[in-house]
């Protein structure tokens, strides 16, 4: 199954999905009418409208959309009861900003259906927009229904990433996740897609990354990546022998594809109305820490500084900006295993529902807050 812009060349499915559709929904639409809308639609309406067609062994629905309205949505009659219109309607929601439809009053079927999708009736209309003799309820998304969040969470794979995605973004809530390799538990989910991403390339990934979503706001924006030198907390590590490639690395995934995130995110961000900007730092970006890895410690310095200045950048857009320092964290432990985690590390692992519930405060602040650091070691963390 594949949602993809139409091109000119699916004319002829799209028009047999319509009339399939129409015939089997539509029994108040008189012969004449049906005739002049299928003359019409091709020539005077879908050229002027976002068209995307979703396929299954062939061409089996389609929406039209102009701006945040929704034009047409169809599924050929065959298809109809298999999901199809919701898939359509929730690419619809979470890709096109689509927050309007207008439905003919006699389709009793398709106002349960938006109903269902966080639709209301707010007003009505005597004719249609051509001004025929069908009565047209314009339906809008319920402020409830618009209360869902996107997130865009880099780091996804596992960890901590893992148990953001699963423990802070809601079943209601869109997120985009970004990672080098696909997170198995987004497999055959609806409201989580997955970015393949480099981040050693900054230029790349922030261009496919920006690609893929677009100019869709953004409530919250996590960057919890953070790589660390070969022998890195080790009694073998030696910055002296580190190679350059390895400090470029390290440099371009912690720092340079942040900062390029950031930048091309801003004008998402200010579309949410409280909207959340989160780094995930390390006590090794303390003052006066004990670790001497060199270039890990240097980035995370880096991410505490970005803070202060895009606090100081942003903050007349109501974007707050926050960073969580960490200490050792629990990561080889379930985000359920915190009782394991106590009985079994006695205060020298941080769980993984610590960092979750201080993520969820960050959160559960209004616009008027800016939660600049949270600094959390562990509670035997000799390393601050």
């Amino acid at each position: 199954m594949k949602i993809e812009k139409y091109t000119k060349a699916d004319y002829t499915a799209i028009m047999d999905v319509w009339e399939s559709s129409v015939k089997a929904t539509h029994h108040f639409l008189k012969e004449d009418d049906f005739l002049f809308y299928k003359k019409i639609i091709p020539t005077d309406f879908l050229p002027k409208l976002k068209v995307y067609i979703l396929e299954d062994n062939g061409l089996k629905a389609f929406i039209a959309v102009n701006e945040s309205h929704l034009e047409m949505l169809f599924v050929k009659d065959d298809a109809r009861g298999k999901g199809y219109g919701r898939k359509l309607i929730e690419y619809a929601l979470h890709y096109l900003g689509v927050e309007q439809v207008d439905v003919n009053e006699q389709n009793e079927q398709a106002i349960g259906f938006y109903r269902k999708m966080g639709f209301e009736i707010r007003s009505m209309s005597a004719t249609d927009g051509m001004g025929k003799d069908y009565p047209i309820l314009h339906m809008c998304r319920t402020i409830s229904s618009q209360m869902n969040k996107t997130f865009v969470v880099y780091g996804v794979s596992r960890g901590l990433g893992r148990a953001i995605a699963e423990h802070v973004v809601t079943d209601g809530d869109m997120l985009f996740g970004i990672s080098r390799t696909e997170p198995q538990y987004f497999v055959g989910s609806d409201n989580r897609r997955w970015i393949s991403a480099d981040l050693s390339n900054p230029m790349v990934s922030a261009h496919k990354i920006k690609q893929v979503i677009g100019n869709q706001k953004i409530d919250c924006l996590i960057y919890n990546v953070g790589i660390w030198e070969e022998y890195a907390f080790s009694t073998a590590y030696d910055f002296e022998k580190e190679s350059p490639e390895e400090i470029v690395k390290i440099v371009n995934t912690n720092i340079t594809s942040c900062l390029l995130a950031v930048q091309s995110f801003i004008e998402n961000l200010k579309l949410s109305n409280n909207s959340k900007l989160i780094f995930i730092g390390s006590t090794w970006g303390l003052d006066n820490h004990n670790g001497k890895e060199v270039v890990f410690s240097a980035t995370k310095f880096a991410l505490r500084g970005m803070v202060h200045a895009l606090r100081e950048s942003l903050k007349a857009s109501r974007i707050a900006v926050s960073i969580l320092n960490l200490g050792y964290l629990a990561t080889e432990y379930e985000f359920t295993d915190t009782q394991s985690v106590l009985n079994e590390r006695e205060g020298d692992l941080i769980p993984l529902s610590d960092a979750i519930n201080a993520l969820r405060f960050i959160l559960s602040t209004t616009f008027a807050s800016c939660v600049k650091e949270i600094n959390m070691p562990a509670m035997n963390d000799e390393n601050i």
